[in-house]
């Protein structure tokens, strides 16, 4: 049974209220009320209300900040329903003693903070463009526009989808490096055609070579074929322009030829968008651009609640100084946006800086909570966390990190923890669809942290060399635990090299590791990852037990470029792959190929212990780590025979999915092949596949249809040199275009597409070979490798 922090109740508020009437009704004379003591109350807001009103609830303010002005400790701000497009800051932090103040929707109405303003006044401006005008706030560096509340791709070159962590590369012939200052590189692409000078000017996004980040320029002078660029300095060996790099330009009306893609000139204070048809025209009056940062602003804020709102186009800020604020059961979609990395020309500024401490729910200072909450879509982090004794958790967190500054779900650091334990808590998350790491913990100390009872899954979907679970560089993690986790389903792919990623990584000789009763499966290399970066690094103190590997991985516990791995343990673990040697370490009692531990049904995922299983009792005792065992000794693995299967991630709605495989088909009403498919059982070690098969089409209208209830859902594929052209439609809509190709590396089990959000309800969708592809694909093939319905 999941633990989770207790939410104040409101009983006790009754209990007072009810004795202070009696008191009174009684006559009985009662001492002068103190501040702590003075009567809480609550101030009313709605959109129809205005800031000249005494905030009641026939009377109520106009907006939230009028309310945030007035409240002290023990108020709260009680929110009709309704869009408020502001940023709300409280004139003063709440208080221990006398309460917090309180931020809430009246009887759970809906209600949003939007960092957006809808656009107006739209005027034609060329053949099919408009323009409208519009000011830039000068703290957004990069603008990010909506339809309603869906995000608008910025125009770019190549065209792209909707989805940003799918995104459509134009792919270098080749690169070269000029001199380190300026910065100049050159950039080759046969595909480039147009004329000289057409793309002089416009921004250039590429990755690296190796895929760990990627760095942003702008172009000097163009020709066909050839651009030349001021670009980012940062470990050009490893980030700048090679052949194979991909890349796309922006940030220029040049872009601009399909519908609603869209340019903002800063200077001209003009958003231009393009518009060919009367329908295009029309949807021109629903978009929206991105005006503030943070819908709430608790930087220097203490003892405040957040509960029950929905946060748009924005997102919250906590501070060094900030304590026991609490964030309770938010909903926060697209918390933050940039395109371009802060190394532009530069020698010393890295990319890998971009957003990691200003983006995503940023939860700074000491005693913070962060729960129950749903945070959907960033460029940068998901969450950015860091001090003493913060918590994040039962939440769910999606869809972030789709920029090329390799930012995670959650990102971690030590910049305001000092010295001693800082006791971070990161437990009970589930967190999927993440552009490079799930939880990504960097820095010197990790004292006392622990990451336990995550869900994490489809990371890596842009960058390379990270994980689920990442910590990296010469981590301390003394005191802490990385325990009863599934990492599962890397998505590691843009990179020629194929570098790939790791269950559980511990990065650049990081240290004091206690690795337990976590799960993994089909993370494409490693399970747990030890790796040294260099021929005199070392790996010590690190103890790996009572963990399970599954499927689809290349080693269960990896080492790299480790000459010491002295007070390393790896003992009571399943390891469904080799465990590679680590020197001065101890590898003992584990159960290791070819021997089967009897999972009670590993096509589904399930590794839990059949009764039979040569695990059962199997294990060593070790303090701390398998107290409580049944039998006359532990289980090997992460579960124990007997118990009650532990099973992490959030309870929120959408945090429980079902997972199809695509040889379910046989017996599974809701999967449907029509047309000439071909199964095939594969190698998961080497193309990564889910459960090791896969089917595949190419012909024109081979479809598959998949009936299903739920929220949304997610197909799975094979991406690689032979991949064509699918489409997808759901409950009859008009199909989209999935691109299964990929110029370097086969890797199944890929995420292809994702559903939006849905009804809870029956749906249908359609997935349909075309008999097209890429020019350079040497195939026209589509695949299905399993479904993740969503619920």
């Amino acid at each position: 049974m999941k633990s989770f922090p207790s939410r104040p109740s409101s009983r006790r508020g009754s209990l007072l209220l009810m004795v202070g009437v009696l008191c009174l009704a009684l006559g009985t004379l009662l001492p002068a009320p103190t501040a702590a003591a003075a009567a809480k109350h609550t101030y009313y807001v709605a959109t129809s209300g205005s800031d000249e009103n005494p905030g009641t609830l026939r009377k109520p303010f106009r907006t939230i900040q009028k309310c945030a002005d007035l409240v002290v400790p023990g108020d709260t701000c009680a929110i009709r329903g309704g869009t408020y497009r502001e940023t709300v800051r409280p004139a003063r932090s709440g208080d221990a003693e006398a309460g917090p103040i309180t931020f809430r929707p009246h009887r759970n109405e809906k209600v949003t903070i939007s960092g957006t303003e809808k656009v107006r006044e739209w005027k034609p401006d060329g053949d099919d463009i408009y323009s409208a005008a519009i000011e830039a706030t000068p703290e957004n560096s990069d603008s990010q526009v909506f339809l309603g509340t869906k995000m608008i791709v910025e125009g770019r070159w190549p065209n792209t989808g909707d989805n940003p962590l799918q995104p459509t590369w134009a792919i270098a012939d080749a690169g070269t490096v000029g001199a380190a200052v300026p910065g100049i590189s050159t950039l080759t692409d046969s595909k480039l055609t147009t004329p000289a000078g057409f793309w002089d000017g416009v921004t250039i996004a590429h990755l690296g070579n190796k895929g760990w980040a990627g760095q942003t320029g702008t172009v000097t002078s163009s020709e066909p074929g050839k651009l030349t660029f001021v670009r980012g300095n940062y470990s050009c060996t490893i980030l700048c322009v090679n052949p194979g790099t991909r890349y796309y330009l922006t940030n220029s009306l040049k872009t601009l030829d399909s519908p609603l893609e869209w340019f903002h000139d800063r200077e001209a204070k003009k958003l231009y968008a393009w518009a060919s048809s009367p329908e295009d025209v029309r949807k021109l009056r629903a978009l929206q651009i991105k005006q503030r940062l943070y819908a709430v602003d608790l930087n220097d804020r203490s003892h405040v609640h957040v509960e029950g709102l929905r946060l748009f186009g924005a997102t919250v800020s906590t501070s060094p100084t900030s304590t026991h604020n609490v964030l309770d059961g938010l909903r926060a979609d697209d918390v933050s946006h940039f395109v371009r990395t802060s190394c532009e020309g530069c020698t010393a500024t890295s990319p890998y800086q971009t957003g990691a401490r200003d983006t995503g729910i940023i939860v700074r200072g000491s005693d913070n909570v962060l729960r129950d909450s749903v945070i959907t879509g960033s460029a940068g982090n998901g969450v950015y966390l860091t001090g003493k004794r913060n918590v994040v958790t039962n939440n769910l967190i999606r869809n972030t990190g789709y920029s090329l500054a390799q930012r995670n779900a959650i990102n971690v650091d030590d910049a305001d923890s000092g010295a001693g334990d800082r006791d971070l808590q990161i437990t009970h998350n589930t967190i999927h669809n993440t552009g490079a790491s799930g939880i990504r913990l960097i820095g010197e100390t990790g004292y006392g942290d622990r990451i336990a009872y995550n869900d994490i899954f489809n990371n890596m979907m842009i960058h390379h060399d990270g994980g689920p679970i990442y910590v990296c560089c010469s981590v301390d993690l003394k005191g802490g635990s990385i325990d009863h986790n599934w990492t599962h389903d890397n998505a590691t792919k843009n990179s020629p090299t194929a570098y790939q990623g790791a269950g559980v990584y511990l990065d650049v000789s990081s240290s004091n590791a206690l690795i337990h009763h976590n799960v993994v499966w089909n993370t494409t290399r490693d399970a747990i990852e030890l790796n040294g970066n260099g021929p005199e690094a070392s790996s010590i103190d690190n103890v790996i037990y009572n963990n399970t590997v599954g499927a689809g991985q290349l080693t269960s516990v990896g080492t790299y470029n480790i000459k010491t791995g002295t007070g390393t343990e790896i003992i009571n673990n399943i390891a469904g792959a080799p465990i590679s040697f680590v020197p001065d370490a101890v590898e003992r009692t584990n159960l290791k190929p070819p021997t089967d531990p009897r999972f009670t049904d590993p096509a589904a995922n399930d590794y839990t212990l059949k009764a039979d299983s040569p695990a059962i009792d199997a294990g060593e005792e070790i303090a701390g780590v398998t107290d409580g065992y049944t039998g006359p000794a532990p289980d090997q693995g992460a579960y124990e025979q007997g118990e009650t299967p532990w099973v992490p991630g959030c309870d929120l709605p959408g945090c429980s999915y079902e997972t199809v495989d695509d040889t379910r088909a046989d017996d599974d009403t809701r999967i449907e092949f029509t047309g000439d498919w071909q199964r095939e059982t594969t190698d998961p070690t080497k193309q990564g596949t889910f459960n090791a098969s896969l089917s595949r089409a190419d012909g024109e209208d081979d479809k598959v249809t998949i009936t299903f209830t739920g929220r949304s859902l997610r197909l799975h594929g094979l991406t690689g040199p032979k991949g064509g052209f699918g489409t997808v439609s759901i409950d009859g809509l008009p199909e989209e275009t999935i691109d299964f190709h990929d110029p370097y590396v086969t890797h199944g089990d890929q995420n292809v597409w994702t559903s939006p959000r849905l009804g809870n309800g029956v749906h249908e969708v359609t997935l349909r070979a075309t008999g097209t592809a890429d020019p350079d694909s040497a195939g026209t093939e589509v695949s299905l490798d399993k479904v993740e319905i969503v619920r």
